[in-house]
């Protein structure tokens, strides 16, 4: 699951101080194919997780409310959906569908949502919990607890398999696991397949033949001066080949032919450089782009494949709180780099939590937006549908 970016204001304003312009020339026209907007007057909502569902690219989210204006705290969560021409579907209250689960923890560590070609969602919490709703009847179809006994379990993301089984991967103490479940949720393997000094896995992508690739951070100790590691692994969670990387931070997709492409971010004296870079099956680096850089945070780019154009990949971020789409070739020549100056009325909306789905034939992003003015702040969930062109 991507990662969200905190909703402090004063972190947002020392944020929007300290980023400088990525490079790449703004060019390049993308279509809107359609939008959608969840907006209360009453509350300020945020988008905590998304999901398109390979079944019929209806798209799913989680989302947050507070009070209109509030910043921080406590928020009620909702299953919401829309389905592939961006039609509002019912909205499910997460305290409904948790106390159908005999679920009582907290419901704010949500980490992830993902959708199976079952049809149905799981919504999975950071210490373990799963949930998974049948999308059409919203009903719960079954659940698990993975924590119990096992405290120091954290799981940080969570992938549809196409047998409609799922992987979760995460930590177990100090090392990187990963959980593969069959639909039924029943555990077929769990594994903790790098070395001792790979901590945790952060991103999963999963490759043609049924393996996958997994990204991870990596501890202090004789492997101090590696931070990042990323892998290819076979079906059934054996490592097959390892790369080390330089950076804080590691984003991945499916390449065509059994490999994986990156986004690296790569903390320097002068901030953060994000590179692209494209790997074969056997990890063997194929080519490289330099993206950009940014100073002093380290901002979520997320990368997915481009629908109709095998090799091609999306990236999105952001640039000073504005959302930055890129399109990277083939070959790994940035063909160009758009930025969304989004309005609302007379006021600039700040983007954050954004995400990237590719759908079958085009791109969906959802996001927070928040519209500053002199004497309100206030958010809300919008949803775009792009067609990627060729």
């Amino acid at each position: 699951m991507p990662r969200a970016v905190p909703t402090c204001p004063l972190l947002l304003a020392l944020l929007l101080s300290l980023v400088v312009p990525l490079s790449g020339q703004r060019q390049g026209g993308i279509k809107r194919l359609w939008e959608a907007a969840i907006e209360e007057e009453a509350s300020s909502i945020e988008c905590k997780a998304s999901a398109i569902s390979p079944r019929d690219d209806s798209v799913w989210l989680v989302i947050g409310r507070r009070a209109a204006g509030e910043m921080g705290g406590p928020q009620k969560l909702a299953l919401r959906g829309l389905d592939s021409t961006g039609k509002p579907l019912p909205e499910t209250s997460l305290d409904f569908l948790t106390r159908e689960a005999t679920f009582h923890r907290p419901m704010n560590d949500l980490i992830g949502l993902a959708a199976a070609g079952d049809g149905n969602l799981l919504m999975v919490w950071s210490l373990g919990e799963i949930v998974v709703v049948n999308a059409k009847s919203r009903g719960v179809v079954r659940q698990r607890e993975l924590g119990p006994g096992r405290p120091d379990l954290m799981l940080t993301r969570a992938l549809a398999l196409s047998d409609s089984g799922y992987l979760l991967i995460g930590r177990l103490g100090t090392r990187a696991t990963a959980i593969r479940l069959n639909r039924a949720l029943e555990v077929v393997w769990e594994k903790s397949p790098y070395p001792a000094e790979a901590g945790m896995f952060t991103d999963g992508a999963v490759l043609e033949d049924g393996a996958f690739c997994l990204t991870g951070e990596v501890g202090h100790g004789r492997a101090a001066s590696i931070s990042l590691r990323a892998g290819r692994f076979s079906a059934n969670g054996e490592l097959v080949k390892s790369v080390s990387l330089p950076g804080q931070l590691l984003s991945v997709a499916a390449a065509p032919g059994g490999g994986c492409a990156i986004v690296q971010g790569i903390r320097g004296a002068s901030g953060v450089e994000f590179w692209f870079r494209n790997y074969d099956r056997e990890m063997r680096e194929l080519s490289n782009v330099r993206l950009g850089s940014d100073i002093a945070a380290i901002w979520p780019f997320l990368l997915a494949p481009v629908p109709r154009t095998a090799g091609d990949y999306f990236i999105a971020g952001t640039e000073r709180f504005h959302f930055l789409l890129s399109r990277v070739k083939a070959g790994a020549t940035v063909a160009w780099t758009r930025s969304f100056q989004e309005q609302s009325g007379s006021a600039e909306e700040l983007i954050w939590n954004h995400f990237l789905l590719p759908a079958k034939q085009s791109v969906i992003i959802p996001f927070t937006a928040m519209t500053v003015r002199s004497n309100m702040q206030n958010q809300v969930v919008k949803v775009m549908s792009l067609d990627p062109g060729d």
